[in-house]
């Protein structure tokens, strides 16, 4: 909640999104709990632009929907 918070603080254009808890929680299970380092992992993979996670966190959700098209696509083609 902290990790949270503090992301919230930091970029207040975003805020707090819904799923950014369980992103937060798998980075604070790999750094050991180490709530400042996954601040700052957290930051690093929402403002990168190999990973682009900001489009889940971002208005209107864009990659949210860009990601449900690819996923039927593969889904189609798997089945």
């Amino acid at each position: 909640a902290r990790v949270l918070s503090a992301y919230a603080c930091y970029d207040p254009e975003t805020g707090y999104c819904q799923g950014m808890n369980f992103v937060l929680g798998f980075l604070l299970l790999v750094s050991g709990g180490n709530e400042v380092e996954t601040f700052w992992m957290f930051v690093s993979f929402v403002k990168s632009h190999k990973y682009f996670i900001s489009g889940l966190f971002a208005k209107e959700l864009p990659l949210l929907g860009f990601i449900c098209f690819v996923t039927n696509k593969l889904f189609e083609k798997t089945l």
